[in-house]
Formats: structure tokens, sequence, C-alpha cells
């Protein structure tokens, strides 16, 4: 079975502008959808920009058989159209967007913006599979570049879709750290005292993290 648990809680002001959507696939219960945006701080709109670009990926999708969501062609189709809903509403400002799909074998999706996507396999070295993503022009402008990623899934492996107030403040080695020792709401529990201040406890920036293990 995959098992999933996710946390989102705003960091520094009282707002939370990241979003992020999960939902099965319909012709499969071993597959799901996933999609993380990280409203664009300071501008107005973020958080909406943020909800229609996750929830627009994720109804687009919803009629796609399994095959399909695991072709990098299709994601490029979808991560664009959410983009231009972003662009289509007047009170929406701009965002990053991670979307994907994962079965207990392989992941496949794409991204535009500085939100990540990381995959730790069994006996292999860690995976940041955003890596290449660009983080202009942001996604809300109709331009966005989104960059495909695909991989296959050795078990027993970890997936993390996260926004940038993850791994900015946990780092990168925490975060692998977490993901190879323990289950999904272990590693979102030590992920989020890596990302607050020592002191307070408070977050510095929003935080949203979904974790998947097969």
């Amino acid at each position: 079975m995959i098992a999933y648990s996710a946390h989102s809680e705003p960091g520094g002001h009282e707002d939370n502008q990241d979003r992020f959507e999960v939902r099965s696939v319909a012709d499969s219960s071993e597959c799901y959808v996933c999609a993380v945006a990280d409203g664009q701080g300071g501008q107005a709109g973020a958080a909406l920009a943020a909800a229609i670009a996750c929830q627009s990926c994720l109804d687009r999708v919803s009629s796609f058989r399994t095959d399909k969501l695991l072709s990098p062609s299709i994601w490029s189709v979808v991560l664009q159209d959410a983009d231009k809903a972003v662009a289509d509403t007047d009170e929406a400002g701009y965002t990053t967007l991670i979307a994907f799909c994962l079965t207990q074998a392989m992941l496949c999706g794409g991204s535009s913006g500085d939100s990540a996507v990381a995959v730790i396999n069994a006996d292999e070295p860690p995976h940041i599979l955003t890596k290449h993503q660009m983080k202009n022009p942001p996604v809300g402008s109709r331009g966005a570049i989104f960059v495909p990623f695909s991989m296959r899934l050795v078990h027993p492996w970890t997936v993390l879709a996260m926004t940038d107030g993850v791994w900015k403040y946990a780092g990168w080695d925490s975060i692998f750290a977490a993901a190879s020792e323990g289950d999904s709401e272990t590693i979102i529990r030590k992920l989020r005292g890596k990302s607050a201040l020592p002191r307070t406890g408070a977050l510095q920036d929003d935080f949203t993290l979904v974790v998947f293990q097969g």
C-alpha cells in the first residue's frame, strides 16, 4: 500500500500562502496525483493563485487513466493549463507549482518555481527531481516554463513534495536523514522542528510538506 501524510502551516504571518492537494486516481487504488504550490509572497492574490493552480491540475487529470498520467507530455499540457487558469483570474497573483502522479513503481510530473520534489529509493543516493526547474516567469504569467521529471520507484521508497519553507530552513542533509529514518508522520514532525527557530519554535516561512511512502 502507498501511505501518505501532509502538513501545511503559515510562517511569519497569519495567512498561509501555500496550498496542496492529493487525490487518488479513479481507476487504481495504488495511484495518486499531488499538487503543491507556494503563492508569491508580498503580492496580492498569492494564496488564491496557489489554490487555483493546484485545483486546476487535479481537476484536469481526474478524467485520465493511470497510464496516461505516467506520460511527461500529459503533464506539460496540464501544467500550462494551470498557468492560464491563474492568469485568467483577475484577483490572483503568482505562484510556484509542482504536480505529479505516482504509483508503486513510477513517478511522473513537472514543476516551475522553487518548490521541490525529492525521492529516496532503496540503496540509492537521494534524488532531487526539481533541481533543473526554472523560477521565472512565474505561474500566472501565461509564460511559465515547466520542466518535466520522471523516475522509477524502488521499494522501500519515500517521495517528498515541499515548498521552499521546508528545504531552505531544514536543509537537504536533514531532509534526507529524516526520510530514511521513519514513517511519514515522523518525517514531517522532524522537519517541522528543523525548519523552526530554535528558541521559539516559530516558522520562518510557510511550511508545506507531503510525504508518500511505498
